[in-house]
């Protein structure tokens, strides 16, 4: 059982070594990054394509994706009620 851990505290030696040289590519560093476009609140498909959330060390930050559900749950919402001021748009109108 003994060599089994020396042979473990030996990989991470050698793999922190080859880090540390350059050999192997280090973790990389978390996004700074915000994008501050939001989603309006009445969102269009158009808007959702263009919706991107930054990517940070854990995933996406939650409030962003939150706020995002919340809007969209809520022009969902608004479209199931049917108080949607006047007819849809059809792609071929336009």
């Amino acid at each position: 059982m003994l060599w089994v851990f020396l042979l473990l505290a030996l990989v991470l030696i050698v793999a922190f070594a080859l880090v540390l040289a350059g050999r192997l590519p280090a973790v990389p560093q978390p996004t700074r990054e915000r994008y501050i476009a939001r989603l309006p609140e009445r969102p269009s498909a158009g808007d959702v394509d263009q919706l991107r959330l930054p990517v940070v060390f854990r995933g996406y930050r939650m409030d962003d994706v939150d706020s995002a559900l919340t809007t969209l749950r809520n022009r969902i919402a608004e479209l199931e009620a049917g108080s949607v001021a006047g007819p849809a748009e059809s792609p071929e109108s336009g």
